[in-house]
């Protein structure tokens, strides 16, 4: 499932890098918030996945 959005996952995190570099002031909630909406965005492309191959 992966192979299909890897290219999105990793512009996605190399543009957090980027603001992680860029802002010192990155607080822990940010980070965290990041994190929970990438398992929140990979969690619903398997669910379109599953019923795409249904």
């Amino acid at each position: 499932m992966f192979k299909k959005y890897k290219l999105h996952i990793m512009a996605l995190v190399g543009y957090i890098l980027y603001l992680l570099i860029t802002e010192e002031t990155v607080s822990f909630t940010m980070i965290l918030m990041i994190i929970f909406s990438f398992a929140f965005v990979a969690w619903m492309l398997e669910e379109l996945d599953k019923q795409n191959a249904n």
